[in-house]
């Protein structure tokens, strides 16, 4: 008797697929709506991956273009990669399937529900912030080929698709100054000494200012949104001990939590409350 080899869980498959799609948005700048809505016959035909993928139907974000996604070789790697992950896993690949499908029901993702989990998938924490990544990695390797800046620019323009070329020339400027696979490992050891800082059980005074030492200086090379996003998970950790992280005359503090914070508007809403 032939023993039936044992069934991956679903979660591995669903957390393959949307490693996937993190890696695949990295080198095409596909935006959200397109990552809900492509179909296998979008990205391949007549069993060839396309050289460019045409918008989708419906309306685009007001600060993108819609335009063509032109794919580079390794972009039609990867989704050629992708295509036959799914069907060495029974995930279905006619024309209409989706390309990144939701493994348990093999149905489309809901929009809001797929941003949260790539988001567990993105290094950056960030479903944009990832994508931004990838254009200022073509940016690096364009500006390393030689490649004039004008150049560089009209490419990560049509790459980024944003409808203000002053955000995409900003993101050609980070791009072209730093390599971003050591961005990136600047970016890991902040989030290290994060989870140092947050793991702290006694808060000794020495202890924490050691912490927060290290943390400043990881966080130094860092870019001010992502110094942020950065604080804002440690905050938001540090708030169940009704802590909070910030920056305070350019160094980071810790300071306890002991008042509820309410806005002006509350403020004004109550009073007239009251007299009402």
């Amino acid at each position: 008797m032939i023993t039936p080899a044992p069934q991956k869980p679903t979660h591995i498959f669903e957390g393959r697929v949307l490693k996937n799609a993190v890696e695949i948005i990295h080198h095409t700048g596909l935006l959200k709506n397109e990552v809900v809505k492509l179909s296998i016959d979008d990205v391949k035909q007549n069993g060839c991956i396309v050289l460019q993928i045409q918008p989708v139907s419906g309306t685009y974000p007001k600060a993108f273009r819609k335009a063509p996604v032109i794919l580079s070789g390794k972009a039609r790697e990867l989704i050629d990669e992708h295509i036959k992950y799914l069907q060495d896993n029974d995930l279905s690949i006619f024309p209409k399937s989706p390309l990144f499908p939701v493994t348990k029901t093999k149905e489309r993702y809901e929009e809001t529900k797929l941003w949260s989990s790539l988001s567990n998938y993105c290094i950056y924490n960030n479903y944009e912030r990832n994508r931004e990544a990838g254009i200022q990695k073509l940016c690096w390797e364009l500006s390393k080929n030689g490649i004039a800046k004008q150049q560089i620019i009209d490419a990560a323009h049509q790459f980024s698709r944003y409808s203000n070329i002053k955000r995409t020339e900003k993101l050609v400027e980070e791009g072209v100054s730093k390599d971003p696979k050591a961005y990136e490992r600047d970016y890991l050891n902040s989030y290290e000494a994060a989870q140092r800082l947050i793991s702290i059980r006694e808060w000794s005074t020495d202890k924490l200012n050691q912490c927060l030492s290290r943390l400043q200086l990881s966080l130094d090379p860092l870019l001010s949104r992502d110094q942020k996003t950065i604080i804002n998970i440690i905050s938001k950790v540090l708030k169940k001990s009704k802590r909070e992280i910030l920056i305070k005359d350019k160094s980071l503090v810790i300071q306890e939590v002991t008042e509820t914070r309410i806005s002006p508007a509350m403020i004004k809403k109550r009073r007239q409350k009251k007299f009402n």
